[in-house]
């Protein structure tokens, strides 16, 4: 079930304080893991289908079925164009391949090591992709247009940051911890 904007709670941490071998004995380390576990993600996607603006609901959907499976951060997704995504098929099935900012001329990446391809095999978020893929092609025939751009300007991105905000409300309001967010999607996958 989903959480609620009431149910907002503080999640304990996994492992518990514990202290580190220092000269005082005063240093206390921490290990916080915030995992969004799959049925939390079902949920975030749910509430992305009741968005207030339908555009940015499924942008925010097409999001989370890339995140679930691939550690990326969003600024990495809110620059791809249509051309960095391709569907294809191999000997375990069909998947889709997202190349993350071939040339960085539309924006800067974090590292050299940013660079680099995401596999998404999922079905339900092949089948998000897909949808959100062809509604692009039909408004634009451009392979250079961002892929989470506006319907009537290729060089602009849609909305950003209401984007990343509904995100880790959809996020926190799944998970019913106040301190999560979108980014935690990349540490679970990580793990």
């Amino acid at each position: 079930v989903c959480g609620s904007d009431a149910s907002l709670a503080e999640k304990p941490s996994i492992n518990p304080v514990s202290k580190v071998d220092s000269a005082d004995g005063r240093i206390p380390a921490r290990v916080m893991a915030n995992v969004i576990w799959d049925h939390e993600v079902d949920c975030c996607v749910e509430r992305c289908k009741q968005a207030s603006d339908p555009r940015l609901g499924r942008i925010a959907a097409v999001m989370i079925a890339i995140a679930r499976e691939c550690a990326v951060r969003n600024q990495d997704l809110s620059r791809l164009v249509l051309a960095n995504v391709s569907f294809l098929a191999d000997s375990r099935g069909a998947y889709c391949s997202i190349e993350v900012v071939r040339h960085a001329a539309r924006g800067r990446l974090k590292t050299e090591l940013s660079q680099r391809r995401l596999t998404v095999r999922d079905s339900r978020s092949l089948k998000t992709i897909r949808e959100w893929v062809d509604f692009r092609r039909l408004e634009t025939q451009n392979s250079k247009a961002y892929l989470f751009g506006e319907s009537n300007n290729d060089k602009s991105r849609y909305r950003s940051a209401a984007t990343q905000a509904f995100l880790n409300r959809v996020v926190k309001l799944a998970t019913g911890y106040r301190r999560s967010r979108m980014y935690d999607l990349r540490h679970t996958v990580v793990s």
